[in-house]
């Protein structure tokens, strides 16, 4: 959330965070939140009574994602794209264990070690995945 990446959502999400912010329209909703689309033709509705049938990629503030606050709380938790909700247990990150150690940070309270590291904005990571491991192989 906090590291710059690409966060894309489906059509089907688009239509329920905009509800659940109670945006007026997509329109609306492309206009504050949404860098960039991806449509399957010029136009952003089909032919079957106007469905939605765009990918959009979410804007990012100061790096992290446009709907984190100042506390660093999801605004959007409940309804959460597919992508955000699956973190970490992304296909790319469960196929091979060096990559999925690579993402695993130790929490702020724990201290470092000679070869652990913590979240960075540069580094990214996810809090405690390691111990999956460990606890998995345990």
């Amino acid at each position: 959330c906090q590291v710059d990446g690409d966060v894309w959502l489906a059509p089907e999400e688009v239509s329920k965070i905009a509800d659940y912010l109670d945006v007026s329209s997509i329109d609306d909703f492309r206009k504050k939140y949404v860098r960039a689309e991806i449509s399957p033709s010029s136009s952003s509705s089909s032919s079957d009574g106007g469905k939605l049938q765009s990918w959009m990629c979410l804007k990012r503030k100061k790096g992290s994602c446009v709907f984190l606050d100042a506390s660093g709380k999801c605004g959007i938790y409940d309804v959460r794209p597919v992508q955000c909700y699956t973190y970490p247990f992304w296909p790319s990150l469960l196929e091979d264990s060096e990559d999925w150690m690579e993402e695993s940070v130790l929490p702020d309270d724990v201290a470092l070690g000679t070869d652990d590291r913590h979240w960075s904005p540069e580094l990214g990571g996810c809090e405690g995945i390691g111990r999956i491991i460990d606890a998995v192989a345990k």
